[in-house]
């Protein structure tokens, strides 16, 4: 007998097979956990069984070992972590309710490229994303999309997680050297640049209010629901309902001017200059409102939050002055929390590159040992 399990309703499955080596595949069905257990009447122990993870073929180019122990893990448990969610869709979790999220799609593009043939799995999961695009431009959170409660439809074009649609297309054509999927969804690429224009200037009620003058008023983005930066360390900023419910202007300005320059870049490669001029004025207008903003003191760079620090640094979204202090803030705040990563959802891709290009070994190399001392010290 075969029993699969999983955290909310158990079910088994019986199999009666003759003797010799047999295959057996899943075919329709998406399993949390599996055990085999049950009768042995062949003499087969359950150590000759062996399962296999068939969605993503690892490829020999995306193996990596260092002398560090803990890397080496860190990349053995991204692997499996991967085989885990990428059941026909790019999932949170294979524990939880097993959606398509393009939030995970997009962070993780660049690592599952680089670990497995991932070329047609990105492909079809972007025509899943394109066939939900309403007619407003506006791309979901979720492809396809199916199950989700009612409540939910609001978070609908939150930035990092719809930007999806603009950044895995944008990855592919830059790794793979193959422009088909740019040239295949450019339309709706520019469909949804101009969803993210248009939310520059829309009003709503739940708007923060933001003392700004002059142009940032028109380029700012202080509309809509949306994530954040999602999901930081409870100790560094506690989640709770209303930071979904109320619009969040630095993240959602930041990622406008990173959606704008990459397609600045694509308008330009395939000779859309008239789109290429509208994407660089918001560009430009929205990197001179995030600007201004941060030196509100609600939005300051004086902050302990790690994410609030390396996303304008890696989306170079800082003047000199304000990128100078920028780095020698993070700085502290690693310190302050003892080296560990206090980075949310969002930004957790980004903190390594901005502590290497800070050109200091000793804080990108170095926190890797602090942090490998912070967990002998807790017997880890």
């Amino acid at each position: 007998m075969l029993q699969q399990k999983d955290n909310n309703a158990p079910a088994s499955g019986h199999l009666h097979l003759q003797r010799g080596q047999k295959s057996l595949q899943d075919h329709l069905c998406h399993l949390r956990f599996s055990v085999c257990a049950g009768r042995n009447r062949c003499g087969v122990s359950v150590g000759g069984f062996r399962r296999h993870c068939g969605i993503l073929r690892h490829g020999a180019h995306g193996l990596f070992e260092s002398s560090n122990a803990l890397l080496n893990k860190f990349v053995e448990n991204t692997v499996w972590s991967a085989k885990n969610n990428h059941a026909d869709l790019p999932t949170d979790c294979p524990t939880r309710e097993r959606h398509g999220w393009t939030g995970n799609a997009q962070i993780f593009f660049n690592t599952a490229a680089y670990l497995f043939d991932y070329a047609s799995f990105a492909q079809k999961y972007m025509r899943d994303v394109y066939d939900w695009q309403k007619k407003d431009g506006k791309l979901p959170q979720i492809a396809p999309y199916g199950g989700v409660d009612f409540y939910m439809s609001f978070m609908d074009g939150s930035v990092g997680w719809a930007d999806a649609g603009v950044l895995i297309p944008y990855r592919f054509g830059k790794l793979y050297g193959d422009d088909s999927l740019i040239r295949r969804q450019y339309d709706g690429m520019v469909r949804y640049a101009r969803f993210m224009i248009k939310r520059c200037t829309q009003f709503t009620p739940l708007r923060h209010h933001l003392p700004l003058k002059g142009e940032a008023k028109k380029y700012i983005v202080n509309y809509g629901h949306s994530y954040g930066e999602w999901a930081e360390p409870a100790d560094v900023f506690p989640n709770d309902w209303k930071n979904i419910v109320l619009p969040h202007p630095k993240e959602s300005t930041a990622y406008t001017v990173f959606i704008m320059e990459h397609m600045m870049e694509i308008a330009g490669y395939w000779g859309k200059q008239q789109d290429k001029a509208l994407f660089e004025k918001y560009r430009d207008g929205c990197t001179k409102a995030y600007r201004e903003l941060i030196t509100l003191p609600a939005y300051t760079l004086d902050t302990n939050r790690q994410a609030k620090l390396v996303r304008p640094l890696y989306l170079r979204l800082l003047d000199e002055k304000q990128e100078a202090f920028a780095k020698h803030r993070l700085v502290q705040a690693m310190e302050n929390y003892r080296w560990r990563l206090g980075t949310g959802f969002l930004s957790t891709p980004f903190i390594l590159d901005v502590l290497a290009d800070m050109d200091e070994n000793h804080v990108s190399g170095g926190g890797i040992h602090r942090c490998q001392g912070v967990r002998r010290q807790k017997g880890l």
